[in-house]
């Protein structure tokens, strides 16, 4: 399973996960490419088709997922630059086992919205550097 995860920087500095969307290709394919044809769900939904996991499972999964693409965020953060809006690469393997590939500071912010149909994650997503923007400049 490729997933997205869409992190950001809130309005109290702090580094979360707007949401995780994934896309299943074909069985054959490998490929973190989102340009790419298959089938987005979010994060819960692939996790619950893909491996059959109930809400317990999926619940600490997603957990493990966020919690990677935070330390990696943080991780950025030490390397110096002001990075506050991320968008990560993971694949989940035959084993559960959660790798992280890629780390881009720039992806298409509407991907919830044409991939699956999500305006409120949508509107987290494009909102988030706003808030984040503004307690930067002191405003609460």
């Amino acid at each position: 399973m490729i997933s997205e995860s869409l992190c950001k920087k809130n309005s109290s500095k702090h580094w979360n996960c707007s949401g995780i969307i994934a896309r299943l290709g074909n069985r054959t394919e490998i490929t973190a490419n989102f340009d790419r044809s298959g089938i987005f769900l979010t994060g819960k939904e692939a996790l619950r088709k893909v491996f059959q996991m109930n809400e317990r499972e999926v619940f600490l999964k997603e957990q493990e997922m966020i919690d990677l693409c935070v330390s990696a965020c943080k991780t950025f953060d030490q390397c110096g630059g002001n990075y506050a809006d991320l968008g990560i690469d993971l694949i989940i393997d035959e084993n559960l086992k959660v790798w992280l590939i890629e780390i881009h500071p720039l992806y298409d912010h509407q991907l919830p919205l044409y991939s699956i149909k999500d305006r409120q994650m949508y509107l987290k997503v494009v909102t988030a550097p706003f808030e984040y923007a503004k307690s930067l400049a002191g405003f609460s």
